[in-house]
């Protein structure tokens, strides 16, 4: 498996955990559908979905940065898991905000898992007591496996925007997923059709946390990191595999072994170094978010080291993919899924180039958007 700073003690019996992980999803290739039930439970079981969520609700209490790199370590098993795994045990960031009513429903289970989409696709009309809730969400990772659903929503009548919290029963259809990458996220689109949503299950503004915890200060965007720790962990992965490979792989026409050949040794020190040094910033980033708070520049520097890792994790990807020649064609191959899912996740809007247009203005000074930051 892929190499991770993880401490065990954040995750009790973690490498037992990863162990029963990979027998669920086993070695063959991926088929897009949602996250199977036994992998979701299992999430839930090993406390993993609620690694950051305060103790007085049930959870674990950790930080920012334990999630990180639980889920690096997850996605060296299985990205789709670990992609899911983000979506779900980011939710208390939601949460600490909405009506304690909403929190002690939601959370009467503390194993819960709240799956979402955070485009404003739905709308939501006022009714006695609450609002009525419909519409289409593109990307619904999760959603297939989840016992909550936030959605996005715009009020009728143009009076801003909210998340609405509803049971997952609630979800009127899914469409099927098929994605390149991240098969098993049951990643297609969903909808809500005049569901009624209670007034306390609305969540209006994602400033000020209701909850007292220093972490619920960080905003709910740069929980993002745990995104990015996806890649780091299919692209620690692959060179885990890679490196395996060359020790025994000798070229069609040659005599050497991979790891003989100076090309190799090369690409393998490179390559190595890249992911050390992407894991290092994204790591720092969160930390000084963590110790200082949601500071203008710290949050452009938590997303410019959430872009360098996703634009590192591919180049990785992609020159592991390459050099491993025939071992990198068929279905079943290590590399072709992380090539699949690599790309797959780095195509999320998160690490797209205007998130990094926005963090340049930052540093220039200029004036932006703080709600996209």
């Amino acid at each position: 498996m892929g190499q991770s700073p993880l401490i065990d003690t954040a995750v009790p019996a973690m490498d037992q955990v990863l162990a029963d992980l990979a027998e669920l999803v086993g070695p063959g290739p991926r088929y897009p559908g949602d996250l199977p039930p036994e992998v979701a439970r299992l999430l839930s079981a090993s406390r993993l979905t609620a690694l950051c969520l305060p103790e007085r609700l049930g959870g674990d209490g950790r930080g920012l940065i334990d999630l990180v790199d639980a889920i690096e370590r997850v996605a060296t098993v299985d990205a789709s898991t670990a992609w899911v795994l983000f979506i779900t045990a980011t939710a208390p960031w939601l949460l600490a905000h909405a009506d304690p009513a909403a929190v002690a429903e939601v959370y009467a289970d503390p194993g819960t898992r709240i799956a979402g989409a955070l485009a404003p696709t739905g709308t939501a009309a006022q009714r006695d007591g609450g609002y009525l809730v419909t519409g289409r969400w593109a990307f619904g990772s999760g959603v297939g496996s989840c016992d909550w659903v936030a959605v996005h929503v715009r009020l009728a009548g143009g009076d801003g925007s909210a998340f609405a919290l509803v049971p997952a029963a609630a979800v009127a259809y899914q469409e099927p997923w098929d994605g390149f990458g991240l098969r098993s996220t049951g990643s297609g689109a969903f909808g809500i059709e005049d569901e009624f949503v209670p007034a306390y299950r609305m969540v209006f503004q994602l400033d000020g946390s209701r909850w007292p915890e220093p972490l619920f200060r960080l905003p709910f965007r740069t929980t993002f990191a745990a995104a990015a720790a996806v890649l780091l962990g299919v692209a620690s992965r692959a060179l885990t595999e890679f490196m395996m490979l060359a020790t025994t792989k000798k070229p069609t026409f040659g005599r050497a072994r991979l790891a003989d050949q100076a090309r190799v040794q090369a690409l393998v020190a490179e390559t190595s170094g890249a992911l050390w040094a992407a894991r290092a910033v994204l790591r720092e980033s969160v930390g000084l978010l963590t110790e200082h708070g949601p500071d203008d520049l710290l949050r452009a520097r938590s997303r410019i080291a959430i872009n360098q890792v996703r634009a590192t994790c591919v180049e990785v990807v992609g020159r592991l993919h390459a050099a491993a020649g025939s071992a990198a064609v068929g279905d079943t191959s290590v590399f072709v899924r992380a090539l699949r899912d690599v790309h797959t996740a780095a195509q999320h809007y998160l690490f797209s180039d205007e998130i990094n247009e926005l963090a340049g203005v930052v540093l220039l000074g200029g004036e932006f958007d703080e709600v996209r930051l």
